[in-house]
């Protein structure tokens, strides 16, 4: 049950984070835990979303859009990935509550890539 109550805490936790930079205009520094990630990768969703736009509006050929798109996931893939890992090891600060101790600081590291651009990070502690 304790594990549980831990979970849904650290995934609330990256869920608001997320939430909360995904949208930054240009700065990264109001994301603390994830540095800039979520900057990155929300960068990588509008220029995406643009060559989508052009693929439907007949512009460009889906051929060409196609090979735009893998060539941005490609770019967008390696600078993530390298923001990622420069976060290996850095501490969560938390805020006990009544139901949910921290008994060890809880620290995240860049693990992989679920898919093609969204990065997958490991929470140990």
């Amino acid at each position: 049950m304790k594990l549980n109550h831990l979970i849904a805490g650290i995934s609330l936790l990256a869920t608001a984070v997320i939430a909360s930079c995904g949208s930054s205009s240009s700065s990264t520094e109001n994301c603390l835990v994830f540095g800039e990630v979520p900057y990155l990768y929300a960068n990588y969703q509008v220029q995406r979303d643009k060559i989508d736009a052009e693929i439907m509006d007949s512009k460009i050929d889906y051929k060409k859009g196609s090979a735009q798109i893998d060539e941005l996931k490609e770019k967008y893939r390696s600078k993530i990935e390298e923001a990622g890992k420069k976060l290996d090891g850095q501490t969560i600060e938390m805020t006990p509550v009544e139901d949910f101790k921290v008994v060890e600081p809880i620290s995240i590291s860049f693990k992989e890539f679920a898919n093609n651009v969204n990065a997958v990070f490991a929470v140990g502690g």
